[in-house]
């Protein structure tokens, strides 16, 4: 299915073009109101301009996970444009990029209002800090990993190259040996997790086995934290006075004073 690509005219008008086509969709200031009394689907509040009056307004199946296209001549809302791309939702709220109709335009899958939905690739890192999609805020968990590359959480660790200095692949030495299908990416692809996943109450895996006590760890109390095996488990060596608070006694004497003073043991 082909979604066509939405400009905005500054009167209020909307239109569509599809395959240089021109298309009426509908005009908000003439006999909308008339069209929804009727109307039994889904609707949501829409504003298309700055400092616009927002207004009611359908959501049909060929608008959800589409966007606004806009170009620097247009006035358009710059509080709600998706920091990673020259795109604006539909709706203020987004809702109209869930339950994608079109499968191509998926980009994750998570809990909206307690429902499992589909979420538009659009949507992923939208940076826009008041509006919440998933009911976990997962769409919007995105990182700054160097000055020159922005992902979502899930992109890191997956064995592709997303960002051009590869920071995204270059630090993954510490990973799960089970597998899950992660929230954001391809539902038929099981991947390891970082370790630094496990249990940091985000719900990574669409299963959220990865919150779950099944996973090994090694030590007890401040010293309690996951390993890939129980065979990587080692004794450690507590720090007094330091942010860290332990490291592997295999650490020890390594030239490196990690504790803060740890390497004065070794002579």
């Amino acid at each position: 299915m082909y979604l066509p690509n939405f400009h905005i005219h500054v009167q209020g008008h909307i239109t569509a073009f599809h395959d240089h086509k021109v298309c009426d969709v509908f005009d908000p200031f003439s006999n909308l109101e008339d069209f929804l009394k009727d109307y039994k689907g889904d609707v949501c509040q829409v504003a298309i301009a700055d400092n616009a009056e927002t207004f009611t307004a359908p959501i049909f199946n060929f608008t959800r996970c589409a966007a606004f296209r806009f170009s620097p001549e247009i006035i358009i809302r710059h509080d709600n444009i998706w920091i990673t791309s020259t795109e604006m939702p539909y709706c203020t709220n987004m809702m109209d990029q869930t339950n994608c109709t079109d499968p191509f335009r998926v980009g994750m899958s998570c809990l909206v209002n307690g429902f499992r939905s589909n979420i538009s690739k659009l949507a992923i890192c939208h940076g826009i800090s008041n509006v919440r999609i998933c009911d976990d805020g997962m769409e919007n968990n995105c990182k700054h990993l160097s000055p020159s590359c922005y992902v979502h959480k899930h992109k890191i660790c997956d064995g592709r190259k997303d960002c051009a200095d590869d920071s995204d692949e270059n630090k993954c030495t510490e990973m799960t040996h089970e597998k899950c299908v992660r929230a954001v990416g391809n539902k038929s692809e099981s991947l390891p997790l970082p370790l630094a996943w496990l249990g940091d109450s985000d719900e990574d895996c669409i299963s959220s086995i990865d919150e779950q006590p099944i996973w090994p760890t090694c030590g007890l109390d401040i010293t309690r934290r996951y390993v890939i095996s129980n065979d990587y488990c080692t004794d450690d060596f507590l720090c007094l006075h330091s942010e860290t608070k332990f490291i592997p006694q295999t650490q020890l004497c390594d030239m490196v004073e990690t504790c803060g003073n740890e390497n004065g043991i070794c002579k």
